[in-house]
């Protein structure tokens, strides 16, 4: 679909009230420039016309906003502070953490081990192409102790 289709598009839906349509803009540190995107949340009318009754869809969004609420509080911060993140990183922008810690979480230990092992292991493969791979682990093993 072209740009400027999609954008009539939801240009439509916005004015039938189907979606509501916010803007936000931030200053790009590196150019200067402020770049823009607007937040979209659709509205009961969508729901209603799929034929979801006003009480399952409040139901829906609690069920939505408690789920969102747990996963705030386990990353020790608002509801709110974390939407900006996850906003911003969507928009392309660095995003103003807030002291919230915005990256996975290491892997357990144990998989950080056999990643290793298995990397000596490729390396011992093509140190000795013509030893059979029982030999090679029994080399690991030797190294690893």
């Amino acid at each position: 679909m072209e740009t400027r289709r999609a954008e009539r598009a939801l240009s439509s839906l916005v004015k039938s009230g189907i979606l509501k349509s916010t803007r936000v803009c931030h200053r790009d540190e590196t150019t200067g420039d402020y770049r823009g995107y607007a937040i979209r949340n659709i509205t009961d009318k969508f729901f209603e016309a799929l034929g979801f009754t006003r009480s399952v869809i409040k139901k829906a969004r609690q069920r939505a906003s408690k789920r969102l609420k747990k996963i705030a509080y386990k990353a020790g911060g608002r509801l709110s502070d974390i939407a900006k993140v996850h906003l911003a990183t969507l928009a392309g922008a660095a995003p103003v953490t807030h002291g919230l810690i915005v990256r996975r979480p290491p892997p357990p230990p144990d998989v950080e081990e056999a990643r290793r092992r298995a990397q000596q292991c490729g390396k011992l493969v093509r140190q000795y192409p013509d030893k059979p791979i029982s030999e090679i682990r029994e080399i690991l093993e030797q190294l690893n102790g």
